[in-house]
């Protein structure tokens, strides 16, 4: 997902403590809303919104100081994030999330806290999975750095 030039109509949300929050807007069909990670803007996401626009409207937000959305505030963490996402939604009616990265944890925490996500994509959620089988917890395979996909078998 490489940077490209903005395009496509902009539009903006208020979020619930009342700071902007701008995004692009590409296609037609469902909603689906893609939220970009840490150190990235919604122009990290334009090869693939233009990929989804067949069959999708998709809205691509620009994270709190990023872009064209407000500054953090104080009391910045996940849950305003996720606030900023609900209001996204509520705008759009879009019930479908793509997050990448950082953008992952978020729309994890929005699926689990908002009834308006119905489907949800993850791209490489920083997570750490520990359980039986995971290539995660086996020391040998940390070890060897293996780029290999884990499959259970």
């Amino acid at each position: 997902m490489s940077i490209n030039r903005p395009s496509g109509p902009t539009g903006s949300v208020r979020s619930a403590d009342g700071t902007t929050i701008g995004y692009r807007r590409t296609g037609a069909g469902p909603g689906v809303v893609l939220v970009h990670g840490g150190g990235q803007a919604s122009q990290n996401l334009t090869t693939l919104a233009r990929a989804l626009s067949g069959s999708f409207t998709v809205y691509v937000p620009d994270r709190r100081g990023r872009g064209m959305s407000g500054p953090y505030r104080e009391d910045h963490g996940v849950r305003r994030e996720v606030e900023d996402l609900d209001a996204l939604l509520g705008q759009t009616g879009a019930p479908n999330v793509f997050g990448l990265s950082a953008g992952a944890v978020i729309a994890i925490e929005a699926a689990r806290t908002l009834p308006a996500v119905t489907r949800l994509a993850l791209y490489e959620p920083p997570l750490e999975f520990r359980h039986r089988g995971c290539p995660a917890t086996s020391a040998k395979w940390r070890r060897a750095g293996s780029p290999r996909p884990w499959s259970p078998s």
